[in-house]
């Protein structure tokens, strides 16, 4: 378990945490433990690559990171169909991250130029092959797709009126948006929006973001089934509903197998709060910024300590 305890500087622990992981020769994992960081009071030690580097980083870990706070609980969805399950979740910081633990992992299509379709006879609800992924209904606030619906998956005109791509592969589709927006593009133009098949994306509650800090543009981790994990980097790229939790775009959920999502899991997300930063950025970008955030706050090898203490 972190202890929470220790009062060595930050500064301190940053170049003891520095050591243990620069000093890593190829054929093994050299580490440096300071019993007493600054002291002459020190030991070397080597381990084999193959079980010296999670030792390695969960002994480092002790003394260099704090332990997860509960910071607030909200309840939400943890499952979907007609039997829709609310539960009390907790939300905790662990330094620089919030994270919460989930069974299930939702799939959003929005900003995917495709994703929504005028209705034609035959799919009142513009779904169906050749026309949109998604049910136009799942667009709206509340779920209308008719004369009152509220529109927050599409693009609207000033009089309210869903707005028609005009050129491209997808002309005659609406424009689908996100929250997150790439501003060269005007707010008629597809590519202003995060596309959800291509962009690795999560879906934030929006009282996570009102308490905990998290915002669009924000970078995310998620892991799938932390004992054996699978991990996934993202982006925050759309606020969905106060009781909508475990969202993410196919994209994401692609990338660690489940392109339809999952239920009944063991999921673990993790946010990075990334002010002055919070951009649009591509699949790329996102992987190599999340990455070194996640590394840096202890990687898979703090997720399995924490399993340990928690």
């Amino acid at each position: 378990m972190l202890s929470s305890t220790d009062k060595t500087p930050d500064s301190a622990k940053w170049t003891y945490l520095r050591e243990l992981l620069v000093e890593s020769p190829n054929v093994g994992f050299g580490i440096r433990l300071v019993s007493n960081p600054g002291s002459a009071n020190s030991f070397d030690m080597r381990l084999s690559l193959n079980h010296g580097v999670g030792l390695a980083i969960a002994l480092a870990m002790s003394s260099v990171f704090s332990e997860p706070v509960e910071i607030l609980k909200i309840t939400a969805r943890t499952s979907s169909g007609r039997e829709t399950l609310l539960q009390e979740v907790s939300v905790f910081r662990a330094d620089n991250a919030v994270l919460y633990r989930l069974p299930i992992m939702a799939i959003d299509l929005d900003g995917a130029p495709n994703a929504y379709h005028p209705p034609t006879p035959g799919h009142p609800h513009g779904k169906g092959p050749g026309l949109g992924l998604e049910d136009l209904r799942n667009a709206s606030k509340n779920l209308d797709d008719g004369p009152n619906a509220v529109w927050v998956g599409i693009v609207t005109d000033v009089n309210g009126r869903p707005v028609i791509q005009k050129e491209g592969m997808f002309s005659g589709f609406y424009v689908s948006k996100t929250s997150l927006e790439d501003t060269r593009f005007a707010r008629e133009d597809q590519r202003r929006y995060i596309d959800a098949t291509k962009i690795p994306y999560v879906v934030l509650n929006p009282i996570v973001r009102q308490k905990a800090g998290i915002d669009v543009g924000d970078l995310a981790v998620i892991v799938l089934s932390p004992a054996n994990p699978k991990v996934a980097y993202g982006i925050v790229a759309d606020i969905g509903p106060r009781r909508g939790l475990g969202e993410c775009s196919k994209a994401l959920a692609a990338s660690i197998g489940i392109p339809l999502g999952i239920e009944q899991a063991d999921i673990l997300y993790i946010f990075f709060p990334t002010p002055g930063r919070r951009k649009a950025r591509s699949a790329v970008q996102i992987r190599a910024e999340t990455e070194t955030l996640f590394a840096a706050w202890g990687g898979i090898a703090r997720i399995q300590t924490l399993r340990q203490g928690h």
